[in-house]
């Protein structure tokens, strides 16, 4: 009896041993797990959120102010009908007038082949667009940029019009009654000719864009370009 009673008292302090030992671990390994420093929360870039933006320097539109290009302006005593001459043929036109003078910029006017092409206007700029679907691709934009000049604007006018190459250098020529730096360039499907003329209070820029099939309206448009009279 008393050998068996030794013997449980052993295994009975043995028990006891192993678990104050197995709480002793999970105390230091809690313990542990407090004193490392937690991982930094790497959070995603947010972006800058811009209030209060004013409008450009250049913008001569108050606000509120509703802007009308198309049918304003003086023709300088122009008829009103013409003719353009395209190859061989006669085409009927009819005088079209416009105006940037709410941003103080000159009159235009010029004739057009009123049943081939159409006019519109948006946010400052004027365009003489083929009809139907084609005028998305054969145009003439006019639109005038305040506070700057031709020399600064030719060289980088076409980028914006998706241009993959431009002339090596710019020529000044004739244009609507003034001298203009002119620029061509070309994108995979388009050719681009632009003029970019020095005026009162800023630059008048016309941008050409012709299509690789534009067939016949092709030259029908560039007839009209040569009858462009900046005021």
């Amino acid at each position: 009896m008393n050998t068996r009673s030794a013997l449980e008292w052993v295994i009975l302090v043995l028990v006891i041993l192993d678990v104050m030992l197995l709480a002793l671990f999970l105390i230091l390994h809690i313990t542990d797990a407090r004193l490392v420093d937690p991982e930094p929360v790497v959070s995603e870039p947010r972006a800058q959120v811009v209030e209060d933006v004013t409008a450009p320097e250049d913008a001569a539109l108050q606000p509120g102010e509703a802007e009308q290009i198309l049918g304003f302006g003086d023709a300088a005593g122009r008829p009103s009908q013409s003719t353009l001459t395209v190859g061989d043929e006669q085409i009927d036109a009819q005088l079209v007038i416009g105006t940037f003078a709410q941003r103080g910029g000159p009159d235009f006017s010029l004739y057009i082949d009123n049943e081939a092409f159409r006019l519109t206007e948006n946010e400052g700029r004027c365009y003489v667009a083929a009809s139907g679907n084609a005028g998305t691709k054969l145009y003439l934009e006019l639109t005038f940029l305040p506070n700057t000049d031709a020399a600064s604007v030719a060289s980088s006018l076409l980028k914006s019009y998706g241009a993959v190459s431009t002339s090596a250098g710019e020529k000044t020529e004739a244009f609507g009654g003034h001298s203009a730096v002119h620029v061509t360039g070309s994108s995979a499907e388009t050719d681009l000719e632009a003029y970019a003329v020095s005026v009162n209070g800023g630059c008048l820029t016309a941008v050409v864009c012709v299509p690789g099939n534009g067939g016949g309206a092709v030259d029908t448009l560039r007839a009209s370009v040569d009858t462009l009279v900046i005021g």
